[in-house]
Formats: structure tokens, C-alpha cells, sequence
């Protein structure tokens, strides 16, 4: 008789629970399994398919990924997407921040310090730092994800002010354009007026597929010649999953 609940054959496979000694999802023995095969869960109506190779741990809150207590890989809980809210982050307190020692078309990190960031609506699929607003991805690589995000600041500079100054937003992974002038694929640019205490908004959507483990952030820069100082008065960026 075959292995009828291998890759591409009908699911036979049905377990109680997700986790457990036994009848449950990882304590299935997927050497005998083999890569790709399914299994269904009556515990939350979910059906799971095996990847033998992959690293992807638990995580946590959530029943999407479930690893084998013996034998490596992970159980996939199929269209996990739907599983996932969307990721809310905002400024929570700049309080007029600046950006500081700005230099022509290199970008800057936004300003940070203690809760300088806060996870307005959290999802199981990303953590914030609440001083750098760093977003690390604990997922698993191959998902896509919709990054919508605002940025507003101002020139701060005395009375009378100059000239108003363009500024490039960006979003990069693992900090690859932090301080360099390199040109970003995913950036976006406005005018700042010159006049102290104007606020400009600046807006980025980017689709992103991270892998588990990336850290996402986003940055600004100056491209006009005398960059001069900018104060921070409100960001965020709201993250979807797509189907």
C-alpha cells in the first residue's frame, strides 16, 4: 500500500491537536512522512503540509508553524495570510526630534530614543524596537507584504528660514542604504518648505518579501545642497499581508 499521505497524494492524515506528545501535528513522524506531506488538524479545522528542509521556527501566538519534536523541518498551516492582521507602527512620541548631522544625499536613520516607537496594532508576524522602530520579521521567507508609510516633518531653523529643501523616503532591509548616497528602488520624494515649523508629508508603499529574520526600517535624506537640520513630528506605516 502507498504512503498515501506523501507530496501530491490525497490527505489521509488527521491528528486532534497542534501540539502534544501525541495525536497532534508535531508529533508526527515525518521521517516516515517525508517532505510534503499533509495532515489534517481537528483541533482548528487546518490543514498543515511538511517542509522537510526548512528552519522556520514557532511562532509565537499563532498555530501557522509547527515544528516536528522529532526530526527536523516545520508543519505549514496552508493560507496563513488570512491568520494575520495587519501591523500598525507609529511615532509615539518625537516630540519634535531632529535629524541630526544630516549631509547631502546620504541617508539617516529616522530619530530614535526611548519609546520613540509603539506597536499600535500588533501582529504575530513582526516586532518593533520601541527606540530604533526597527521591524524584524520572525516569519517564514516568502510572503509578501504591503508597506504603507507616512512620514511628516519640518525645516527647523530660525526665523526667516531659506530656500525650501527636497527630501527622498526610503525603506530598506537590513540597513543596506543606511549612511551611503546608493539610489534606492523603493523611495519616494517631496519638498519641504523653508519656513520654520512647516510640515511636509512624505509617502512610500512598498511591497516587500522579506526572509525570516530581515530588519526593515525606513530612512530619509537630503538631496538639496545645504541640508541644514529637520525636525520629526509624525511617522508611521501600516503592514499588510497579501494573498
Amino acid at each position: 500500500m502507498s504512503n498515501r499521505s506523501s507530496s501530491g497524494s490525497f490527505c489521509s492524515l488527521v491528528v486532534a491537536t497542534t501540539t502534544g506528545a501525541i495525536d497532534s501535528v508535531t508529533s508526527l513522524n515525518v521521517t516516515a512522512r517525508g517532505n510534503g506531506a499533509e495532515c489534517y488538524c481537528v483541533a482548528n479545522q487546518a490543514l498543515y503540509r511538511y517542509n522537510a528542509t526548512s528552519t522556520q521556527a514557532a511562532v509565537p501566538n499563532t498555530d501557522a508553524y509547527l515544528v516536528p519534536l522529532s526530526g527536523g523541518g516545520c508543519w505549514f498551516r496552508q493560507n496563513t495570510q488570512g491568520l494575520f492582521g495587519e501591523q500598525i507602527i507609529t511615532s509615539a512620541s518625537f516630540n519634535g526630534a531632529q535629524f541630526v548631522g544630516l549631509a547631502q544625499n546620504v541617508w539617516h536613520v529616522l530619530p530614535f530614543g526611548a519609546n520613540f516607537f509603539a506597536a499600535a496594532v500588533q501582529s504575530a508576524l513582526f516586532n518593533v524596537s520601541t527606540t530604533s522602530g526597527v521591524i524584524n520579521y520572525v516569519g517564514p521567507t516568502g510572503l509578501s507584504f504591503l508597506l504603507a508609510a507616512i512620514l511628516s516633518v519640518s525645516d527647523d531653523n530660525p526665523v526667516g528660514g531659506r530656500t525650501d529643501q527636497v527630501i527622498e523616503f526610503a525603506v530598506t532591509i537590513n540597513s543596506s542604504i543606511i549612511a551611503t548616497t546608493i539610489a534606492s528602488a523603493r523611495q519616494s520624494s517631496t519638498s519641504v518648505s523653508g519656513l520654520s515649523g512647516d510640515l511636509s508629508q512624505v509617502t512610500l508603499d512598498s511591497i516587500l518579501t522579506p526572509n525570516n529574520g530581515d530588519n526593515i526600517q525606513h530612512a530619509m535624506r537630503c538631496i538639496s545642497s545645504s541640508p541644514g537640520t529637520f525636525s520629526a513630528n509624525r511617522y508611521s506605516v501600516v503592514i499588510t499581508p497579501l494573498a
